[in-house]
This record gives structure tokens, sequence and C-alpha cells, in this order.
């Protein structure tokens, strides 16, 4: 009976190390501007959930430091790592993004992604007039993005939510604020 047992802690060992994401500078320097760069807000009515979300801001480091961590998990050559960052760079031009990891008791609710939502979603910054998405987006989730961003659970959506950049925005202190009957969520961002 003890080897029975013995065989099926290793495999179960086994499991878990395969579903580990690998260790390393790469995966420090990742986690800790993934880190810096996240918020969680939850909407309750007393014991009765209504939405809990993440968002990551996809600053230039948090940017920089998926990179990274992409081209080390995929084993990439130099060229391939450069074009991706280059993409990254790019889309970081172009656009104030955020992932937003988001959940909702009622799966109707989930719905950012839709022209007529039942949330307003907004950018809110110091001294300049709120904006509004130009673009939502359902991401398709995988293992990679699982990876990347742990913090996703079988039951949520994941949006890209983008901001048009315009002339003089940095990545200063900002509010990614979800508004809605159920209640209102502010991301603050310093």
């Amino acid at each position: 009976m003890s080897r029975a047992l013995a065989l099926a802690a290793l495999a179960l060992a086994g499991c878990s190390v395969l579903h580990q994401p690998r260790l390393g500078p790469e995966a420090d320097a990742w986690t800790a501007a993934r880190s810096r760069y996240t918020q969680v807000a939850k909407l309750y009515d007393r014991f009765e959930t209504h939405a809990i979300a993440t968002a990551t801001w996809q600053v230039p480091e948090v940017r920089a430091r998926r990179v990274d961590q992409v081209a080390a998990w995929k084993a990439m050559t130099g060229p391939e790592r450069q074009a991706l960052a280059a993409r990254e760079r790019e889309e970081g031009a172009r656009w104030q993004e955020f992932l937003l990891v988001f959940f909702t008791s009622d799966a109707r609710d989930n719905d950012l992604d839709a022209t007529d939502t039942v949330w307003r979603v907004a950018l809110l910054r110091e001294g300049q007039p709120e904006r509004l998405p130009a673009q939502v987006k359902v991401v398709r989730v995988d293992s990679l993005l699982r990876d990347l961003y742990p913090s996703i659970h079988e039951y949520d959506t994941v949006y890209r939510i983008r901001f048009a950049r315009k002339d003089g925005d940095a990545d200063g202190a900002a509010t990614l604020r979800i508004a809605g009957s159920e209640g209102r969520m502010d991301f603050v961002f310093p």
C-alpha cells in the first residue's frame, strides 16, 4: 500500500511541476512589473458578489517584462524577441491599454464589449477630460495567458480595453473606472 501511495504522490507532484511556469530572472522581473501595475476591485451587496475584476495597466515596463518572459518560455531567437518587442512598443505608442479579468455573478452582465453594455468604462487622468475607450475586445484565454496572468479563473472573461493616445500622453497616474447599476469600481494606478 505504501508503494502505491508513494507512486500517486510522485505522479501528483509531477503534474504540479508541469503546470508551473519556469522560474528565473525573467519570471521575477515579470511578476514584479505585473504586480506593480495591477489593481483588484470587488462589488458586493452584503454577502452577495456582483463583480470581481483585476486590471493590469500595460505600461512600457509591463510590456517589456512580458516580452522577456514570453521570449524565455518560448526559447525565441534574438530576431524573434526583437520583433515581439517592436510590436509591443508600437502598440504602447498607439494605446493606453488595460487587460481586465472580469467576473460577474450574472453572466448577462459580463458584456463590456457590447455596444449597449450595462457598464460604463472610462479613463480619468489628472487635469484631462474623461476618456471613453476606443476598443473593448474579448481576449482568447489560453495556457500562455493564464501563466502570464494567474488571476484568470475559469468563469472570468478577459478584455483588452484600449484608449487612444493623444499628443503629450504620459503613463502617469490614472484611474480606470467601470460603473453601472451594480456599483462602481475604480482602479487607481499611481
